[in-house]
């Protein structure tokens, strides 16, 4: 009888066999992690097309049920549940760093962890939103408290690390060891910045610029990356001339030896706090998991890290 319908199904064009198709349609670890819960659902459409048949056969429908049981016997889902890595959200000058105390955390505590760049404003909305993310790892204190106050996070944001300006070139010929004064240099034409209304290092530079009597003519040649990640791309592509980015950025391994660059003078522009928080998704998904990464985050092995990437810390 089981071949029968194995077959049956076969000649309609199914790869699969009937067996196949029930089992993975009913068993439960086929349900979609946070990473793919975007995706469209085809369950309802695998149920429509084989339901006639179990409708007409009592057989087929003890067949499944069968094998649902001999499937599901001695699963332990909520081990399985844990494997899912956990989704941080990380602001793009961070994801250099992050990207190290991910391995690392990795290593020692045996959890995968998935990270996820942009501005910090951007993902903020995100989360507020409803995005599924367990931590946010923010380029300053201001997109954190916000999502604390509207509740979308579970407790005030905390400090990990305070970031630095720095003017990047590809160009050889500038004179970027004058500091800011470079960017009004007659062959500079495109000047890349982060959007200061989305990304904390924007606004920042923003900051540093109108700090001096230049800001009148540097405006007018200003680029707006996205986020710190995407201005960095503006200035290493050589698409602009120069641009003030993040220090973690040009110190990162993939960075060495690439242009010229030099400190912003830190008197120009407010140092930028940045902070951490557990989601109210990460509070109630997993908040064992997310409490141990965040507080990974405060180690010693992360704090160097963070150092190698020229952040000061707390």
């Amino acid at each position: 009888m089981c071949d029968r319908l194995a077959a049956g199904r076969m000649k309609k064009g199914v790869k699969k066999p009937f067996f196949s198709f029930a089992v993975s349609f009913f068993d439960p670890t086929a349900c979609c992690t946070p990473s793919e819960s975007f995706r469209p659902n085809k369950r309802q459409s695998l149920l429509a097309s084989w339901l006639p048949p179990l409708q007409t056969s009592t057989l087929a429908l003890f067949i499944i049920t069968a094998i649902l049981v001999t499937n599901c016997r001695g699963r332990d889902y909520s081990s399985q549940e844990r494997e899912r890595p956990l989704a941080i959200a990380v602001a793009a000058n961070a994801l250099y760093a992050m990207q190290e105390i991910e391995a690392a955390f990795e290593k020692k505590e045996g959890n995968s962890i998935d990270l996820v760049s942009a501005s910090s404003g951007k993902l903020s909305t995100q989360i507020v939103q409803g995005a599924p993310y367990h931590l946010f790892v923010s380029a300053d204190m201001k997109y954190p408290d916000f999502l604390y106050r509207a509740g979308a996070a579970a407790a005030p944001p905390k400090p990990y690390a305070y970031g630095a300006l720095v003017l990047w070139s590809m160009r050889p010929d500038l004179p970027i060891g004058k500091g800011i004064e470079v960017l009004t240099d007659p062959s500079v034409k495109k000047i890349a910045i982060a959007n200061p209304e989305t990304a904390p290092y924007g606004a920042e530079a923003i900051r540093a610029i109108e700090s001096t009597d230049i800001a009148e003519e540097v405006f007018p040649r200003l680029v707006y990356g996205e986020s710190i990640g995407q201005t960095s791309q503006y200035i290493s592509s050589g698409a602009c001339d120069i641009g003030i980015t993040a220090k973690s950025v040009v110190l990162a391994p993939e960075m060495a030896g690439k242009g010229q660059w030099t400190d912003v003078d830190s008197s120009l522009y407010q140092a930028i706090a940045q902070g951490a928080v557990i989601t109210n998704f990460g509070q109630k998904a997993e908040p064992e998991r997310s409490r141990l990464f965040f507080d990974y985050l405060f180690s010693d092995e992360a704090r160097q890290i963070f150092m190698r990437y020229g952040y000061r810390l707390p």
